[in-house]
């Protein structure tokens, strides 16, 4: 700790205490005892600890390892027995480090541990004498609050009075008294706010009864007339109701009726469909038809050419026999057979020229036969493409006509649904109209027992008659009398 001489003398004593202990060390070389005497290092250390300062220890610390090492170089006799060790003197100074440190430590938390508690004491006396002064302004402040609320005390009583007064006017329906202040008997100052704010809440009270009883007055006329109004309403929606539901079970059968006449639409459609299908397919049996007469007369022309072909050889074959005969008439008796064959392929190819021409006479006619019968299936398609033609009109129509009753129904199914859905709704207004017939006549009632209590006050005029209720208010709540209906509620 700092004394008034600074840190100097604690950094000298300490110093001083390394020296002497070493000096101790000096004197013991050569005795058994001088290793053991080392321990007095220790010992001087942890006292110079009493300081709680850093300083001294750390100046200890350094006298004691320039001790050591300076004398371990000169005169290892005067510290360790024996020759000079540097080891043992190494290990001594991780000691004294190890021991330093923590006396440090030490040292700094008790160094500031006694600061706070001087800091404590300190406040301590700050705090006794602060209690010793506001104790003896408590004791004159209490003296000066008894004095004031002993003068005060008569004010509070008739301000209680007054008020309590007042409050009872209030309780009993009287509006029309405020509570005085004269100069012959002025109410208490410090408190007269409280009678002015009496005054104005009861004046206020006194305006907004007024505005009430008018509007009271004005309610019980409406409630008389929405009730008139809600009888004609109810009796109107039970009409409609009625009506309504009349014309949801028309337009439920129409409906039915639409659906059946689309369902029918949607029959014709699909046989018009099966129809064209059946047109159609007639129509490429035809085509394939025509096809076949077509390949038929290409084959007769074919085989035309073919008779042809034969024609000509039987013509050839007939020329060659007939040269070879006359070349067997030359050869005479030699040439007789040969005579004979020629014959006979000559008459083989008159019989082959004569069929030849029959078959072609047969072909011709086929193919006659065949442009006829090919004529006959072009008009017989031609037929069929117009049926078939007719056939698809006829199917979009039949189309147009399905989806239109489709749309029809659709249309009508929705009108359904909105007309039952009308009729729910007309159904629950009849409902609310009788509900709000009811609660109209509950209405009714209401303001008149609203009127009664109200006729229960005493305004300025002295009033309880509840027939003035509806005269025009005056003052904040005029604009909304201004709003009410001045004309009965029609009933149309």
């Amino acid at each position: 700790m700092r004394t008034k001489t600074g840190y100097g003398p604690q950094i000298t004593i300490a110093t001083s205490l390394a020296l002497i202990v070493g000096f101790l060390v000096f004197q013991l070389r050569g005795h058994a005892w001088q290793i053991d005497v080392h321990m007095y290092f220790f010992a001087a250390f942890a006292t110079v600890a009493v300081f709680c300062d850093w300083r001294p220890l750390i100046g200890y610390a350094g006298t004691v390892a320039g001790h050591h090492l300076l004398l371990n170089v000169l005169i290892p006799q005067a510290v360790f027995p024996g020759e000079g060790d540097l080891a043992r003197v190494l290990m001594h100074a991780v000691v004294l480090a190890v021991q330093t440190a923590a006396l440090i430590w030490l040292a700094q938390h008790l160094r500031k541990a006694f600061s706070e508690s001087a800091d404590a004491i300190e406040a301590v006396h700050l705090a006794q004498a602060e209690g010793e002064r506001l104790a003896g302004e408590q004791r004159q402040t209490a003296a000066r609050e008894a004095e004031t609320s002993m003068r005060h005390a008569a004010l509070q009583e008739r301000v209680v009075r007054e008020i309590s007064a007042g409050l009872e006017r209030l309780a009993m329906g009287d509006l029309t008294t405020p509570i005085d202040s004269s100069p012959q008997d002025p109410f208490p100052a410090e408190y007269d706010m409280l009678r002015q704010s009496f005054n104005r809440v009861t004046l206020q009270l006194r305006q907004v009864f007024e505005q009430i009883m008018s509007v009271a007055g004005s309610v019980r006329a409406g409630s008389d007339e929405i009730d008139q109004a809600a009888q004609h309403l109810a009796v109107r929606a039970e009409t409609q109701a009625a009506t309504l539901e009349e014309s949801a079970a028309a337009l439920q059968q129409m409906t039915s009726s639409v659906r059946s006449s689309a369902a029918r639409a949607f029959e014709a459609q699909e046989a018009g469909r099966e129809n064209s299908t059946c047109a159609r397919a007639g129509t490429l049996v035809v085509q394939d038809a025509i096809n076949a007469m077509q390949e038929i007369e290409r084959s007769a022309t074919q085989v035309t050419q073919i008779i042809d072909v034969i024609e000509a050889i039987a013509f050839q074959t007939n020329l060659l026999a007939i040269n070879a005969g006359i070349e067997a008439a030359r050869a005479g008796d030699a040439g007789r057979g040969f005579a004979v064959v020629a014959s006979e392929v000559c008459g083989l190819a008159q019989r082959a020229s004569t069929s030849a021409k029959d078959i072609r006479g047969l072909i011709s006619e086929s193919t006659a036969h065949v442009q006829a019968g090919s004529a006959l299936v072009g008009r017989t398609g031609q037929s069929l493409e117009d049926i078939l033609r007719i056939a698809l009109n006829v199917q979009g129509v039949l189309d147009d006509l399905s989806a239109a009753a489709r749309e029809q129904a659709i249309g009508l199914e929705e009108i359904n649904s909105g007309v039952t859905l009308l009729d729910q709704v007309t159904q629950h207004n009849a409902a609310v109209a009788e509900q709000t017939t009811a609660t109209a006549g509950t209405l009714r009632q209401h303001s008149n027992e609203l009127v009664a209590i109200l006729g229960q006050f005493q305004l300025p005029d002295g009033s309880r008659d509840s027939a003035n209720f509806g005269s025009r208010p005056s003052g904040p709540y005029a604009s909304r009398r201004s709003t009410m209906p001045q004309s009965p509620i029609s009933a149309a």
